[in-house]
């Protein structure tokens, strides 16, 4: 089986019901996939983290250049997620949500719910992988 193929029977299996806790080795292996797979291998690895959150899921945390100094480029400091999914698909898609605000802060200097992220859905789909917002059952 390919790895491409082995990404999109991963992502299929992962489709439970059952509530998930992901370990740092579980979000850096799935980062790397998401990573090689949809972005094509050009996001630069952030500190990845799991710690408590109070109102999200997960979050992007960013240096936005103001673009005063041209040789600065944007970047992805850290993406930090909270210890407890629904399922392990739930876990996949707030990770893959996050990973877009990563490339929306490394190659758009922005990060935003606008058109730039939402341009994403289709590539996301093609792996079975839904990219919504917080209580968006689309």
């Amino acid at each position: 089986m390919d790895k491409k193929a082995y990404f999109k029977r991963y992502i299929s299996k992962a489709d439970t019901i059952e509530p998930f806790k992901p370990t740092p080795m579980q979000m850096t292996r799935v980062w790397s996939m998401i990573n090689q797979f949809v972005f094509d291998g050009i996001l630069d690895r952030p500190v990845l983290k799991i710690r408590y959150l109070p109102s999200a899921y997960g979050m992007c945390y960013a240096i936005l250049c103001d673009g005063k100094e041209p040789k600065i480029k944007s970047y992805c400091q850290r993406i930090v997620l909270t210890p407890r999914f629904e399922s392990k698909k739930h876990f996949i898609e707030v990770l893959a949500h996050e990973m877009v605000h990563q490339y929306q802060a490394e190659f758009q200097n922005r990060m935003d719910h606008g058109p730039t992220f939402w341009a994403w859905r289709d590539k996301f789909a093609r792996f079975g992988i839904r990219l919504r917002m917080r209580g968006d059952a689309s």
